[in-house]
């Protein structure tokens, strides 16, 4: 589903420029959407708390540090695809959405979520003059496992 979102996100990225959207939002309260992002082993697990109480649909990129969408790979991403803003529905309360197989390293989490009316929620990297909210900071450390037993990472055989 390509929305007017998703048109603004490729013209910008084609542009060169940094940000999707430089107009505020309308009354988007920061704490109507938060992410939290978590890893554990290869795994990098982002929460979307969704208390505005009408589905939103959302974005999450993971990235190196310094790295940007536009020329860089992205290491992991749901809801965006060929630089084109393709949502993921998010119903209001609390959803967890997990990458597998995280390559090793550290990563900056960025994400953006709206209502397909005027409110957005996100990160600078995906709303500019519109953001509600920094990225997140995760760092990727394998773990030796056997079957469903994890050594943690002092314990590396």
């Amino acid at each position: 589903m390509k929305t007017l979102m998703g048109r603004a996100i490729a013209s910008v990225f084609a542009a060169s420029a940094v940000a999707v959207f430089t107009a505020g939002p309308a009354a988007a309260a920061p704490d109507d959407v938060t992410l939290t992002a978590a890893a554990r082993g290869q795994t990098v697990t982002a929460t979307i708390t969704n208390n505005t109480g009408a589905d939103i649909g959302c974005a999450v990129i993971g990235m190196p540090p310094g790295l940007h969408p536009e020329h860089d790979p992205i290491a992991f991403s749901v809801g965006f695809v060929d630089n084109e803003f393709e949502p993921v529905t998010i119903s209001p309360g609390t959803h967890a959405i997990a990458f597998q197989r995280v390559p090793e390293g550290d990563y900056v989490v960025d994400w953006g979520c709206t209502d397909n009316v005027r409110e957005v929620w996100g990160t600078p990297l995906m709303y500019s003059l519109s953001a509600t909210a920094e990225p997140v900071s995760v760092t990727v450390v394998a773990e030796d496992c056997f079957g469903s037993a994890c050594l943690p990472p002092a314990f590396g055989l």
